[in-house]
């Protein structure tokens, strides 16, 4: 029929079909490679790094994600040249010319080394790293992390958000039930059998330290109320009312059930660092939210939360809990103050380029007084061992990059207004919460929660503004053609909890505006259809007999 061939350049059913299956792919090998990170003790031997490597630079391969392109080209930037110039640290320099960079490299070279000469500008050439080895380590792994999170925002981009997050807050449910029950029954041990090397550790699941637990934690937490948010404002009706029938579902259950537990074991563990930043993390994710929603509904999603937490509560340990806020209450910074004058000699020594990334415990060995009844091996705080590792060199460009992810990011809160906002808020408020956290605790060393907060920052940055096409059906009676989604639901029908989702998810009170489309016409034969796109990729075309503004249905 004249009226029913696609206009040139339109994808047809196969097509988005297969873009369909390779973003859940990707979304799912990005869930295999976080999970495998976090279960195989948070990635903390070496052994275990090797297949997250290969993993990320599969998928890589696989999705072939842009870098360098649009609003994210100074983000990425800054990236690069953070990872070159901590590479840089490995490059043997004669003694001259390192002696130039870092004067009091001399000084530690006559502690570290055996053939270390007298006269330092006679020695033999050296890296600026103080551990050469512990550098390579740390540069690979800060590649892998960068390529895990060029991955994810190209696999959330394209159709595998749902995918992503729901895998997070499968991996929270499974983390919380597996803790509390091996903190029970073996808490002296790695899953009921191995020791960790150090006597006195407590393991919490796969961690070994409670603090880097409560890191995973509290990232995982606001995400997965996002998205439980998301689902819940997507099933809203153009009216405002919310079918609950399609809203409190088995899957409501289970995530109310996995945000419930990861609260749970972020009171076990007790993690003073960890609870404070997750409270901070749950007042900007409602902050974000009392902008979005009316106020009658900002109370009710308060006390749903505040119900989720009283729930968890059952679990703690009261008498322990005090006893860890007497301590902080009475000793105050105690320890880590020492831990930071001490930093600090060593950021004076080397201001400009450093110590080496992951080279701080090295470092220390040399300032840390003797005797001495601990090792220090981090500076308990995030921003000062970054100082101390990369110096200024270093800090510029990260200091860059964190700027420009928080400015894409609040542009992306303001321009959202679909449920997909409230997935952004979840994941950018983990983010907020680690960064309070990064305080008091070096939070980014295990490779597990590195990985998550790569995934988190390319969900909350992903531009959702990237056009997608519908598939066409063959032109009905009328001669108008019509538009479906991407793919047909399980079962080859569409899902029954599926509703409008621009208009469904009014972004504010139910007489906010709707979100405005950008139109453009496409001619065949004499034939024009509009196809609208949305400011999250979710397209809208004409419907049969429905008016041309109406919007496709997306099932989150």
């Amino acid at each position: 029929m004249p009226g029913t061939a696609a206009a040139p350049g339109a994808p047809n059913a196969a097509g988005l079909s297969s873009r369909a299956s390779s973003a859940r792919g990707g979304s799912t090998a990005l869930v295999a490679i976080a999970a495998w990170t976090l279960f195989a003790f948070a990635g903390a031997y070496p052994w275990t790094t090797v297949p997250l490597v290969c993993g990320a630079v599969v998928l890589a391969i696989s999705e072939r994600p842009p870098i360098l392109r649009g609003s994210h080209r100074i983000l990425d930037g800054t990236l690069i040249v953070w990872i070159l110039l901590a590479g840089a640290a490995l490059v043997p320099l004669p003694a001259s010319v390192r002696l130039t960079i870092s004067p009091q490299a001399a000084t530690v070279d006559q502690a570290l080394y055996l053939d270390a000469t007298t006269d330092p500008a006679a020695g033999r050439a050296r890296p600026l790293s103080m551990d050469w080895g512990e550098t390579a380590s740390a540069l690979v792994l800060a590649m892998t992390i960068a390529l895990v999170f060029w991955c994810a925002r190209a696999v959330v981009t394209r159709r595998g958000l749902r995918g992503t997050i729901r895998g997070i807050a499968w991996m929270g449910l499974t983390l919380s039930a597996l803790t509390l029950i091996q903190h029970a029954t073996a808490p002296r041990l790695l899953y009921w059998y191995w020791h960790p090397i150090s006597i006195h550790a407590t393991p919490y699941g796969p961690y070994v330290n409670r603090n880097s637990l409560a890191t995973w934690l509290i990232m995982a937490i606001p995400a997965t109320i996002g998205y439980g948010m998301a689902r819940f404002q997507s099933r809203r009706s153009g009216g405002g009312s919310v079918d609950l029938e399609s809203s409190l579902d088995a899957t409501a259950l289970w995530l109310a059930a996995s945000v419930c537990l990861m609260q749970a074991v972020l009171l076990v563990a007790m993690s003073r660092a960890g609870l404070t930043g997750g409270v901070v993390g749950l007042i900007c994710l409602m902050w974000l939210a009392r902008g979005r929603i009316a106020a009658s509904r900002w109370r009710w999603l308060a006390a749903i939360l505040l119900t989720l937490l009283a729930v968890a509560t059952t679990y703690a340990n009261w008498g322990a809990l005090a006893n860890r806020v007497n301590e902080t209450v009475t000793i105050g910074l105690g320890g880590r103050r020492e831990i930071w004058r001490l930093t600090w000699r060593i950021v004076r020594d080397f201001p400009l380029v450093g110590v080496g990334v992951g080279a701080y415990a090295r470092a220390m060995s040399v300032y840390q007084p003797v005797p001495h009844v601990f090792y220090i091996n981090d500076a308990h705080n995030q921003y000062l061992q970054l100082l101390t590792e990369g110096g200024v060199i270093l800090a510029v460009p990260a200091a860059l990059s964190a700027a420009t992810a928080a400015v894409l990011i609040a542009r992306r809160l303001r321009g959202d207004r679909t449920a997909v906002f409230w997935i952004r808020a979840g994941a950018a408020s983990g983010l907020v919460a680690v960064a309070v956290q990064g305080m008091w605790q070096v939070s980014m060393t295990p490779p597990a929660n590195a990985v998550l907060f790569a995934i988190l920052a390319a969900v909350a940055l992903h531009d959702g503004s990237v056009r997608t096409t519908a598939i066409q059906r063959p032109a009905t009676s009328s001669g108008r053609l019509s538009a479906e989604p991407h793919g047909p639901s399980r079962g080859g029908s569409p899902d029954r909890t599926s509703r409008p989702i621009a208009s469904a998810i009014a972004a504010g009170s139910a007489g906010e505006k709707r979100p405005e489309f950008a139109t453009r016409f496409r001619a065949k034969r004499g034939c024009q259809e509009p196809v609208r796109h949305s400011s999250d990729g979710l397209l809208a075309g004409r419907l049969e007999g429905k008016s041309p503004a109406r919007e496709m249905e997306s099932t989150l």
